[in-house]
């Protein structure tokens, strides 16, 4: 897609029989999830962008929202990605992107220390076991449960559900410093992998005859 022009309008399309012929080939189901989950990561980029610069109660919620979104989907994502060599190994952009990103221990050490467990915490399940546990732990001087700029419902934000949601991922003693750190981290490493999928679908695409269109509004 490097021949695209700026600002101009572009698909990759196949026609009705090309898409009979191909539609229950293992790839293109591989092909899905990996867009899926490309359009899951840019969905939540693009949610913590919008409010990255703010500081309302709803500003706060839609930031904190997001990461938690992106850290659980990459949960997921991670593992796929494990995946992507069993049939695209041969593809330039899995030795260029997918391989390194498997192969960066950094990224390891995140996924498995701190986005695998969220799976099985108060991000995915609201009556998670160990909130108990984490009320009697957490320590602050002053402890908020709910904050607002007006009387609008949708801009009230409970911060307290969230810092516990954040205490089942660093501990219940965790620091600002340290979830901006993990916030961080987790972005750019889903990041890159949302960078590889898109490197590879248009590789994989053409293999399977989908074609590249260009409307430069002649």
């Amino acid at each position: 897609m490097s021949s695209v022009k700026v600002q101009s309008k572009w698909a990759v399309t196949l026609d009705r029989e090309g898409f009979a012929r191909i539609s229950a080939d293992p790839r293109l189901r591989d092909l899905v999830i990996y867009a899926r989950i490309t359009n899951a990561i840019r969905f939540a980029q693009l949610a913590g962008l919008q409010v990255e610069r703010r500081d309302s109660p709803s500003d706060n919620r839609q930031r904190f929202h997001s990461f938690l979104f992106v850290a659980a989907l990459f949960a997921e994502a991670r593992k796929i990605a494990e995946t992507v060599g069993e049939r695209f190994r041969h593809l330039p952009a899995f030795t260029k992107h997918i391989r390194p990103f498997l192969a960066d221990k950094s990224v390891e050490a995140l996924w498995v220390n701190h986005l695998l467990p969220l799976r099985d915490s108060i991000v995915f399940h609201f009556d998670d076991k160990q909130l108990p546990e984490h009320l009697r732990s957490i320590s602050r001087e002053r402890y908020v449960f709910a904050t607002a700029h007006g009387p609008a419902k949708g801009d009230i934000y409970f911060p307290l559900a969230d810092e516990l949601a954040i205490a089942s991922i660093l501990g219940s003693r965790w620091s600002p410093e340290e979830f901006a750190d993990l916030l961080r981290r987790t972005v750019d490493a889903v990041t890159r992998l949302a960078d590889g999928f898109d490197a590879l679908l248009p590789q994989a695409l053409q293999e399977l005859g989908w074609q590249f269109e260009q409307d430069d509004g002649a």
